[in-house]
């Protein structure tokens, strides 16, 4: 089951949903940052 949320406006690369952008960097650093440390154990 999907659920759709309407957006008022199409969002643009000139003014980003910043927090969105912050938690994807977020969990791209968590989730390669132990297998950087467990290729170096």
């Amino acid at each position: 089951m999907f659920l759709v949320f309407p957006l008022s406006s199409k969002p643009d690369w000139l003014n980003p949903p910043w927090m969105t952008v912050l938690l994807i960097l977020l969990n791209c650093l968590v989730y390669f940052g132990p297998q950087r440390a467990d290729e170096r154990a």
